[in-house]
């Protein structure tokens, strides 16, 4: 799937490096400056919403984006997005891993609240004890399922 994160942004960087740890497998995120399945981004919401990070609907506040027919989102159609108020206490590898639980959320993945050693487990803090900031293996098994 194709993504773009605006340049200028200071997460460049880490959305990058969130997309690259997706690598390998049977989907895979690449970057591009048009045509983009998935629109990454900040805001700075503070604490006017109890989310790190969220996947929705491009142009929503939180709408769930619309599979399409395969699973598959409509380009443009995505927004996968970091409050960044919110995650600026966190280490670099941190805000990595809420930039690759949202992009898990866009490749199709859903919560896996079995245990917090998975980066789709929900909630941060618990990811953060574990040492959780890229997909395990049970991520990467979810996404070759998909695809």
């Amino acid at each position: 799937m194709k993504y773009y994160v605006p340049s200028p942004l200071i997460s460049f960087p880490i959305w990058n490096n969130a997309a690259a740890s997706w690598g390998g497998l049977d989907a895979s995120l690449t970057w591009v400056n048009s045509g983009e399945h998935i629109y990454a981004t900040n805001e700075s919401r503070g604490n006017t919403v109890a989310w790190t990070g969220v996947t929705r609907k491009k142009g929503t506040v939180q709408d769930p984006p619309t599979p399409c027919v395969g699973g598959f989102f409509a380009t443009g159609q995505v927004e996968v997005v970091i409050n960044w108020t919110s995650v600026s206490s966190y280490t670099t590898a941190q805000k990595q891993g809420v930039a690759a639980h949202e992009f898990g959320h866009a490749l199709g993945l859903a919560h896996n609240t079995s245990s917090p050693i998975k980066l789709m487990y929900p909630y941060d803090s618990n990811r953060h004890s574990a040492g959780v900031t890229t997909p395990q293996s049970d991520d990467k098994a979810g996404i070759n399922a998909l695809y």
